[in-house]
């Protein structure tokens, strides 16, 4: 093994995948970049996460051979980002391949001038020519002759360069946009997924999670559209990206039919289809998703979650240095663990002697599951989970992410309000208090904690998630605590990340100022943009508290890419969320008493019960009201009232109600 270079003392679990690299790695810092500027040489920005398995196959293939390092320690200084640590600084320089190449991804290899000035990047590149590609070593020596040529033009642009990246002005359209189109949009997108195997058609795909979230906050979806909605739910719940045996979903399919996953396991993608199909089980009254949803949270609460209450990052998607390999099965597994059952685990599983992936089988189905399980299959499941048990598991990120727990709060509340389910929002809310006693702190936030240290000033992504995540639990649970920390966060985030003159919000904290540009992200991707996540808190609380500076910057975020949202809400979610809550008609439920109450209770259920859901829970507490709404909410407490709920339009309220029958003749 190589000498350790100075990745060794970091917290992150990529990082410290490299640390015996013969290539002279060093964290982000300005000790690197000053060393650059002394040699005059480039720097190599080399980001990537723990999961990602392109990003192994360029460690084991380049950055471990000697004669490789060797060349890249003389002509450049090497820094390894762990993206999911630096988001902010992943965001910028990927704007920058994006933008070049027209395309990106992880491992991202960006080269930089001393003053971080980036002017050649890509991804991935082997060892050797292939494929069209050049090698990785013609590569470096192409950048470093270019820099050496170069430097000044290079440095001279710097400011365009920057200000390009930033796009804020190409976003903005200062429209909001009007009902009639929003609603065209979205039903041209969902009548655009895959009719037979669901999600957007082609290869690889990935769960749409966001948009099949937004889909069912949508009060008025036609039959089509419903249909194309479960045609997406249930074929990614029967795919192979669905563990079948082990519970969680992998990232994404490599095919079009969910059959192979790329097999890394991510909080984001866990927490958000655990709070897609929560939804799904209420909104279309399906027992099917209901178990879909608890089965997530179950993987979720085994393999990832903290002692200390957080949830950490990721499974690798390799172990014994294959993909895949802790998932699959040769038919010879199956014929010795299974016997004579094989046969028709074979026709149930799409399995056979050839494998669908690499002479292996990954198992999925062209059926639903068995509601409530079935005791042959669900002994089958039991041979294999135990089998699967004594095999090299895949590598664990430990680390714990603010944005991605704020993530998975939102989610647990959403389900267990939704299914009724006690342990799911006692898992909230050991969340949220982990938050308040590990990463927030007098002066901000942390992003990023692992094994009792914290580090890094949390991002735009940090604050609104978790915000988020508070204003679910708080209106899954009346606990007005709760919601008193929503409000905080959605303050802090109007001082931290605003910028004078501009209607969006910078993805780094204002203390931070490591970077060469700044980007404001404002369309969906792996996980929702940031600002779209803080436009939707900001409408909700303008609703809950009246104060109008939260619906200024809730319609001005809308507004900057109003365009984009009408005519292409699958990547607009999160916004298509926000102006559907801006809406002045939008239903406000103001729900007072005791959580001890019965009636209290049993008005919460129903609340949180099927599509007639309002598309905004006020629920009580002592919250404070806007003075409209204060006066509508008062009175009309009969003497043994325990629990009240008032129904609201705008400043409109109807008379109160003391039971969910009273209440539910309201809301129909």
């Amino acid at each position: 093994m190589n000498a350790p270079n100075l990745l060794i003392d970091e917290l992150s679990p990529y990082l410290l995948q490299h640390a015996h690299n013969p290539v002279d790695w060093r964290p982000w810092s300005d000790e690197a970049f000053a060393e650059a500027a002394r040699r005059d040489v480039p720097v190599l920005i080399s980001i990537g996460y723990s999961a990602c398995h392109w990003c192994h196959v360029m460690e084991h293939e380049s950055f471990s051979d000697i004669a490789t390092a060797q060349e890249m320690n003389a002509k450049l200084i090497c820094i390894k980002v762990d993206r999911e640590e630096r988001p902010d600084i992943d965001a910028v320089y990927m704007e920058y391949v994006q933008r070049l190449s027209g395309r990106g991804g992880w491992p991202l290899n960006v080269f930089v001038t001393p003053s971080k000035v980036p002017f050649y990047g890509g991804t991935y590149f082997p060892p050797s020519r292939r494929g069209g590609m050049p090698s990785w070593l013609e590569i470096v020596d192409g950048v470093c002759d270019g820099f050496r040529r170069e430097k000044e033009r290079i440095e001279s642009n710097a400011a365009d360069l920057a200000r390009e990246l930033s796009g804020r002005s190409e976003q903005r359209t200062d429209r909001f946009p009007e009902t009639a189109e929003v609603r065209e949009g979205l039903s041209k997108q969902i009548l655009s997924l895959d009719p037979v195997w669901g999600g957007f058609p082609g290869a690889p795909k990935f769960p749409p999670h966001s948009f099949l979230s937004s889909c069912l906050s949508e009060p008025k979806l036609g039959e089509d559209e419903i249909r194309q909605i479960g045609v997406s739910l249930d074929r990614i719940a029967q795919g192979g990206i669905r563990d079948h045996v082990g519970g969680g979903f992998a990232r994404y399919s490599t095919d079009d039919k969910w059959i192979v996953p790329h097999f890394e396991k991510m909080l984001y993608d866990n927490a958000q289809l655990l709070g897609v199909y929560a939804q799904a089980a209420a909104t279309f009254a399906e027992p099917r998703y209901a178990q879909i949803a608890r089965d997530t949270a179950s993987w979720m609460r085994r393999e990832l979650a903290d002692p200390e209450g957080g949830y950490r990052s990721a499974l690798d998607a390799d172990s014994d240095g294959e993909e895949g390999a802790y998932y699959v099965w040769t038919w010879d597994d199956l014929s010795d663990l299974l016997g004579q059952d094989l046969t028709d685990f074979a026709k149930i599983w799409n399995c056979s002697p050839a494998g669908n992936f690499e002479g292996n089988n990954v198992l999925w189905r062209n059926t639903p599951e068995p509601l409530g399980g079935d005791v042959r299959e669900d002994s089958w499941r039991s041979l294999l989970f135990t089998a699967r048990q004594i095999r090299n598991r895949p590598g664990l990120d430990d680390k714990v992410l603010a944005s991605w727990n704020g993530l998975t709060l939102a989610a647990l509340s959403i389900a267990g309000a939704r299914l009724k389910d006690a342990a799911l929002l006692e898992q909230a809310r050991g969340i949220a208090q982990f938050v308040r006693t590990r990463l927030r702190h007098e002066g901000g936030l942390w992003s990023v904690w692992k094994g009792g240290k914290s580090k890094n000033a949390a991002t735009l992504e940090d604050w609104a998630f978790l915000g988020d995540g508070l204003l679910e639990l708080w209106q899954a649970t009346g606990e007005t605590h709760w919601l008193l920390g929503a409000i905080d966060f959605a303050d802090q985030i109007l001082t931290r990340f605003s910028e004078p003159g501009e209607a969006t919000l910078r993805f780094s904290d204002k203390s931070c100022n490591d970077l060469f540009a700044q980007v404001a992200p404002l369309n969906d991707n792996a996980t929702p943009s940031g600002n779209g996540v803080a436009a939707r808190l900001f409408a909700k609380l303008w609703h809950l508290t009246g104060n109008d500076s939260y619906r200024a910057r809730a319609e001005g975020i809308v507004s900057a890419c109003g365009d984009a949202v009408a005519r292409f809400p699958r990547a607009y979610s999160s916004l298509l969320d926000a102006w559907r809550i801006l809406s002045p008609n939008v239903l406000l439920v103001h729900l007072n008493g005791s959580p001890t109450d019965s009636d209290y209770q049993e008005m919460l259920a129903l609340l949180h019960r099927g599509p007639r859901t309002p598309d905004l829970l006020v629920l009580g507490g002592g919250t404070e009201l806007p003075e409209a709404l204060a006066k509508g909410f008062a009175g009309d407490h009969p003497d043994g009232a325990r629990s009240t709920a008032w129904v609201c339009r705008g400043t409109e309220c109807l008379p109160a109600a003391h039971s969910a029958v009273g209440l539910g003749s309201l809301l129909t």
